[in-house]
């Protein structure tokens, strides 16, 4: 269920900057933009697959210890609680 400004509270839902249906405008700006904040989520995380992948190529055996920086920085990106989200996470409010 929404609220008045279109928000559901189920993470992952509503509109980044919360933008009413009454007016049409604003209303296209925020899904454009959510649409572009959700494309350029999913492209960094390729971007990290593709640094993990090579450098697992690149040292073989020792991958463990020479791509444990690059693993863990993409673990943490998208284990962030606020990945999936569509809304600012609540310290950006």
């Amino acid at each position: 269920m929404a609220d008045a400004n279109g928000a559901s509270g189920i993470p992952g839902q509503g509109f980044p900057y919360q933008a009413s249906k009454e007016d049409p405008v604003k209303f296209l700006q925020s899904q454009e933009q959510m649409a572009r904040e959700l494309e350029i989520k999913v492209q960094t995380v390729k971007l990290m697959q593709e640094e993990i992948k090579f450098c697992y190529r690149k040292n073989g055996v020792n991958h463990y210890q020479a791509c444990k920086e690059v693993t863990s920085k993409y673990m943490a990106y998208i284990r962030d609680p606020y990945f999936n989200w569509i809304k600012p996470a609540p310290s950006d409010e």
